[in-house]
């Protein structure tokens, strides 16, 4: 649509040369060849280029709905299930009725910090979590929630029991038990940072290395921002998921 937009508006254009639109309206065709001729490198960029152009990785956070055309992608819990390690962090939603409450109270969440000297500190803060299996037609899968998250999930979509029908939307994890999906509103960050630092340490050994990174399109035309933040001497790729 972009090109073709483009193609009316130089064609608009031309109507502004009185000598043109002599020809024209003569039957000379050559104002028209003109501008499809410019049009031509945009279709085959914008059709064609994407599909032909060289890649060697592609980090999709967040995959797109096929019919909606918007993250999160909702899938059956059996194509979770099938899910592998290079799934992990990616941002799913699922629909499903909550089938058992493994474990509901209240952790303690612990976490580093570092400043800017370098020096790491350890701090401590008490969060609401919940466990729980979600099943539907296809198979159950483990979900958990804490935090922010949980709190958010629960006063948008209300609490969280036994044979209430909910759509859940958070990132695959995987742990000794295999598959789960943790409640939140993104894809978690440590996925991208993980690839884009495999492809700059591939990048040393073979040479230039091509990363493509998919944007985050949510509903409504809205776009979750995210920092991609490169350290070199710490030799570190952070990544900080934004609005």
């Amino acid at each position: 649509m972009r090109g073709f937009t483009h193609y009316i508006s130089g064609l608009a254009a031309v109507t502004f040369f009185p000598a043109l639109v002599a020809d024209l309206r003569m039957g000379v065709p050559i104002p028209v060849i003109a501008a499809a001729a410019a049009y031509l490198p945009d279709f085959i960029d914008f059709k064609f280029g994407k599909f032909l152009s060289r890649r060697d990785y592609e980090i999709d956070p967040a995959p797109w709905d096929d019919k909606k055309h918007y993250a999160p992608k909702l899938v059956k819990i059996a194509e979770l299930s099938e899910m592998s390690e290079k799934n992990r962090y990616q941002f799913f939603a699922v629909q499903g009725k909550v089938s058992e409450i493994v474990k509901k109270g209240e952790d303690t969440l612990v976490f580093k910090m570092v400043d800017e000297n370098g020096n790491v500190k350890t701090a401590e803060r008490p969060c609401r979590s919940i466990v729980f299996k979600l099943t539907d037609e296809t198979g159950t899968i483990t979900v958990e929630a804490f935090g922010e998250d949980y709190e958010f999930f629960e006063e948008e979509f209300g609490e969280i029991a036994v044979g209430k029908e909910m759509l859940v939307f958070g990132y695959v994890d995987v742990d000794g038990d295999g598959i789960k999906l943790v409640v939140s509103d993104a894809p978690h960050p440590q996925g991208i940072a993980e690839a884009i630092a495999k492809a700059i340490e591939e990048a040393y050994e073979k040479g230039e290395t091509i990363v493509k990174i998919h944007n985050i399109r949510l509903p409504g035309d809205v776009y979750r921002q995210f920092i991609i933040h490169l350290d070199p001497p710490k030799r570190e790729v952070r990544v900080e998921m934004g609005p």
